[in-house]
């Protein structure tokens, strides 16, 4: 379906898929906050990635099952941590205080849809109270073929 050309073109080199980050996630309704995080802040910055993820449930909204928040905005580093509650998330103030374009974003997403973003993307598994099912989604993430995280398993297709 064009994939490896689009990320490849994406990336600006042959893409290889990570074994390890290949997955499937099952995730439970959630009351209690969930972190922002950067995945770039434990996977490393000097890398050269994209995830594809991919939700298999309805999710998000008023759909009953967790979504993703995001904040709509390329970073070019790690967001500070100050006040967060590790050393690679970010809190919630933060994200809230102005220090980006605009304020986080909760989508709806529908069972298929495939959401692109790097390791410098802020986001977080979407919280409520509400949240009564469960949301499965596929999380593939792709790197480049020289710049692949040393503790990551790459695959060329």
């Amino acid at each position: 379906h064009g994939l490896k050309k689009l990320i490849g073109e994406y990336l600006g080199e042959s893409p290889c898929l990570s074994v390890k980050k290949w997955v499937l996630r099952r995730n439970a309704p959630t009351r209690d906050e969930a972190g922002w995080h950067q995945d770039g802040a434990f996977m490393g910055t000097d890398i050269n990635s994209i995830n594809m993820w991919i939700p298999l449930t309805e999710c998000g909204g008023e759909t009953g099952a967790p979504g993703m928040d995001v904040v709509p905005q390329r970073l070019y580093k790690i967001a500070s941590a100050d006040g967060a509650t590790f050393g690679w998330s970010v809190s919630d103030a933060h994200v809230r205080s102005g220090a980006f374009k605009g304020p986080p974003l909760a989508p709806v997403f529908n069972a298929g849809d495939a959401f692109f973003f790097d390791h410098l993307y802020l986001h977080r598994t979407q919280y409520r109270t509400d949240f009564t099912k469960l949301r499965y989604a596929v999380e593939s993430w792709f790197f480049g073929a020289t710049t692949f995280p040393k503790e990551q398993i790459p695959v060329a297709w």
